[in-house]
């Protein structure tokens, strides 16, 4: 009998994926890694800072009329 692969298995556009994203992972192995610094917007959203700043210059407008 013989030996019953899937299709995807000898599909050589999927091997050459497969190859691809080896040599990436291989590859990123060899590049230093970057410190985690915060994204500045996203930094912003969870401290809040612009919405204050943004409630402050409502309310001195507001007062001022």
């Amino acid at each position: 009998m013989g030996e019953n692969k899937p299709w995807w298995a000898s599909d050589p556009d999927i091997a050459a994926i497969r190859r691809g994203v080896m040599e990436e992972i291989e590859s990123a192995g060899h590049e230093p890694i970057s410190p985690d610094t915060p994204d500045p917007v996203l930094a912003d959203l969870l401290t809040g800072a612009s919405m204050r700043e943004l409630a402050a210059a409502r309310d001195a407008r507001s007062a001022g009329c």
